[in-house]
């Protein structure tokens, strides 16, 4: 369900750059987060569960698509390959963000 979530996210996350701007889409990205932590930290059934998981996941494939491009435009360019590192090397080989 989290990767159903992520799926959703990482889509809508370039519209929401383009209206938003790279800052305020991370900035709002932290509702779903928040939320699905909330709704995960307090279910008492299965399907409770699974909704906290989908908004996690929402704000999951917010941030794979939005922090790349946050990387780019405020770094400077030699700096921007070791961040890129950063961000990716824990997805790369553990399937999971910071």
């Amino acid at each position: 369900m989290c990767l159903a979530g992520a799926a959703i996210g990482s889509i809508s996350g370039a519209g929401l750059a383009e209206k938003f701007g790279r800052k305020g889409t991370l900035v709002l990205d932290t509702v779903p987060l928040l939320l699905g932590a909330v709704v995960m930290a307090t279910a008492t059934s299965l399907n409770g569960l699974i909704a906290g998981r989908v908004l996690a996941g929402i704000g999951i494939g917010l941030a794979s698509a939005i922090v790349p491009l946050y990387i780019s435009e405020v770094c400077r360019r030699w700096s921007q390959c070791p961040l890129y590192a950063v961000f990716a090397f824990p997805v790369s080989f553990s399937g999971r963000q910071l």
